[in-house]
């Protein structure tokens, strides 16, 4: 029994290191939940409210990049024309996906939203090819 549970974890732990290799896969989280409304970056800021603790993909030109605030932390936060902050978990990852002037596309938790500005968690970048149909 002890042999079996032994050879269970490893497959598991094997299968969870894979499963940050593949496409859809940034941080170790898996893009397979479907956003419930996209938006171009200026409309989300007015309609985002109405999805507060949901998914959703915007796309915007990147206006900046904030780095960790602190030693320990990896988080940054990627800046949207239109008033957009996306937290990424991982610094290294945004600025690969993430380019100043570049358009994106980031799918995102709704965290904040008061039709001034927006902030997104659990954020992603999305592959600029996946259908994109902004909601309004």
């Amino acid at each position: 029994m002890k042999s079996r549970l032994g050879f269970a974890t490893l497959a598991l732990a094997g299968l969870t290191l894979s499963l940050g290799a593949l496409p859809g896969c940034h941080g170790g989280v898996i893009d397979g939940a479907k956003p419930v409304a996209q938006f171009e970056s200026a409309d989300a800021v007015v309609h985002a409210g109405e999805y507060l603790g949901k998914k959703i993909t915007v796309r915007g030109v990147v206006t900046s990049i904030i780095p960790p605030r602190r030693k320990d932390s990896t988080e940054c936060v990627v800046e949207l024309d239109g008033c957009v902050f996306a937290v990424f978990d991982d610094y290294q990852t945004a600025k690969k996906a993430c380019k100043v002037g570049e358009t994106v596309y980031i799918d995102g938790v709704v965290d904040e939203a008061d039709g001034a500005e927006i902030d997104l968690k659990s954020v992603v970048a999305r592959d600029p090819k996946a259908p994109f149909t902004p909601t309004r």
